[in-house]
């Protein structure tokens, strides 16, 4: 050996969630097992100041602090290192829009992955327009942060999925998620300073 270290192996399909709360941050490191999730490891840590005050951040150094000891820990945990997360955050400046949008598929042979994707995307943008619509006097930009199709109908029939069928009407109901963007941004600033 020349005295190099070796480097750590990379995140690969396992997911690393941070839910980052008002008293402490919690970390898990998981991966899909079948239809279910399997934990590997797991932390809690407090805040050792008051660096959240109702779910929003006061002090982004802070969080970040505590958001990278999480990080190392699982890290040291399970020997690889974590470079993409999922966010649990500021609950109460969350905006759910519940939205549903009808697409004329009567053209269309067999309903493809490809056209649910553009449908999906279509409505997400349509429930995007509706938040703009409803908060354009107060100035604030709003991001898109997750959505959950509630349910597909073909021809006014539910559906579990939409791909390989044929009809004349699809219809997406939607809850699309929103932050706003100074919520984002902080949190942007905690990955990027820890």
């Amino acid at each position: 050996r020349n005295g190099k270290k070796a480097a750590a192996p990379e995140q690969g399909d396992r997911i690393f969630a941070l839910d980052i709360g008002t008293r402490t941050v919690v970390g898990i490191i998981g991966e899909r097992d079948g239809d279910n999730f399997k934990v590997l490891e797991c932390v809690s840590k407090p805040h050792t100041r008051r660096a959240m005050v109702d779910g929003q951040v006061e002090d982004i150094k802070q969080v970040a602090k505590i958001v990278g000891e999480v990080k190392s820990y699982l890290e040291s945990k399970i020997g690889c290192t974590l470079q993409r997360a999922c966010i649990a955050a500021a609950g109460r400046a969350l905006r759910t829009v519940n939205i549903s949008k009808e697409f004329d598929i009567s053209d269309s042979e067999i309903i493809t992955e490809e056209m649910v994707a553009s449908m999906e995307m279509e409505t997400i943008s349509l429930a995007q327009t509706q938040l703009d619509e409803e908060t354009k006097d107060g100035g604030t930009l709003f991001y898109c942060v997750g959505h959950n199709v509630v349910s597909y109908l073909l021809d006014n029939y539910k559906m579990i999925s939409l791909t390989g069928h044929k009809g004349q009407k699809a219809q997406i109901n939607m809850v699309v998620a929103f932050l706003p963007g100074i919520v984002v941004d902080k949190f942007s600033d905690i990955l990027v300073v820890q």
